[in-house]
């Protein structure tokens, strides 16, 4: 009966080692799957900032031209309007200039 006892106890021994090893084994496949997956999201996260800061800079660069574009476009606004004021002036010098001319010629025919 020792013998048989011994066998049984040999035998919950090997299934316990074998049971551990299986459940060892299954933690191992777990801990790759969650650095696997934690590995994956830290590289999106990082390829997504990378993405963001290209953008930010993308958007900056084209803010700052659209600011140039802005300014060259209100410099030459104002130089027409400049340019409209000094015809507005000429206009109104050559009419009254004209005008002059017409009532001396209108004084000299009477």
């Amino acid at each position: 009966m020792r013998v048989k006892q011994q066998k049984e106890l040999k035998s919950l021994e090997s299934s316990l080692l074998e049971n551990n090893d299986t459940e060892l084994l299954s933690l191992c496949r777990q801990l790759a799957s969650e650095i696997k997956a934690r590995t994956s999201s830290k590289l999106e996260v990082n390829r997504l900032k990378e993405l963001h800061n290209h953008e930010t800079k993308i958007i900056k660069d084209e803010n700052e031209k659209l600011r140039r574009e802005l300014d060259m476009a209100k410099d030459a606004l104002k130089r027409q309007q400049e340019e409209v004021q000094i015809a507005r002036a000429d206009q109104i010098s050559w009419k009254s200039a004209f005008d002059d001319l017409s009532k001396r010629n209108l004084n000299n025919e009477l």
